[in-house]
Formats: structure tokens, C-alpha cells, sequence
């Protein structure tokens, strides 16, 4: 858990992201790191809470929510939590040359789209 959370303090730059801080930069990044934590490390809710001192495990019910939402409006912001998933799952800050066109494969009539999961990507 400790190195995913190093991971993203260096992607985003910031000393702590335990730190309680109503800054949007640092509450964006946890918003990420938990949602990495949670979605491709599985930690439960009460790991996390305990972790990054939410206050309830809703917290990070939320933090997820708002990083689903971002995926899904937002290329730029999906391109960092894909590239940051791939790092944190593969320990390597290489990206394969066609991660790009991997990140939303296919769009289905009821305009649902398939996310590659970056765990099954190839460093090449």
C-alpha cells in the first residue's frame, strides 16, 4: 500500500497525501491513490479509512465515484489514473507504445465503453 502511495505523491508532486488539507491538487490524488488501492489492490473500505484518516468508510466509497466520473468525462484525467494503474500494478514507469489506443477499446450501441484494464497491457 505504502508504495502505491509513493507513486502517486511523485506523480503529482506532493510531500503527503495523508496530510488534511482542503487543497484540490492533494484531494484529487487521494481520490486517485484510493481508488488504485481499492479497485486493483482490493483493499477494503476499512483498510483505506484507517490508511488515509477518512473520517467513515463511505469516504472511500466516494473517492471512487469521483474518480469513475472523472474516466468517463475526461480523456486527460483517465490517461493519468491508467497511467498511474499500470505503474503501480507493474512497479515500471514504461508504458507499452500502444497504451494509448488501448485505454477506451470498443463503444457499444448503448454507448458503454469497454476500459482496458491496464493489468493487461504488455511493457514492451
Amino acid at each position: 500500500m505504502d508504495t502505491v502511495i509513493r507513486r502517486v505523491e511523485e506523480y503529482f508532486g506532493i510531500p503527503d497525501l495523508r496530510m488534511n488539507t482542503r487543497k484540490g491538487s492533494v484531494i484529487m490524488a487521494k481520490h486517485i491513490c484510493v481508488y488504485i488501492l481499492s479497485r486493483h489492490f482490493k483493499k477494503t473500505n476499512k483498510e483505506l479509512t484507517k490508511k488515509f484518516g477518512f473520517a467513515t468508510r463511505p469516504s472511500v466509497i466516494w473517492s471512487c465515484r469521483v474518480v469513475d466520473n472523472m474516466i468517463e468525462t475526461d480523456p486527460e484525467w483517465a490517461h493519468d489514473v491508467n497511467q498511474l494503474s499500470f505503474s503501480c500494478i507493474h512497479g515500471t514507469k514504461q508504458l507499452p507504445k500502444n497504451y494509448k489506443s488501448l485505454m477506451f477499446k470498443n463503444i457499444d450501441s448503448n454507448g458503454f465503453k469497454e476500459i482496458v484494464e491496464p493489468s493487461t497491457l504488455e511493457v514492451t
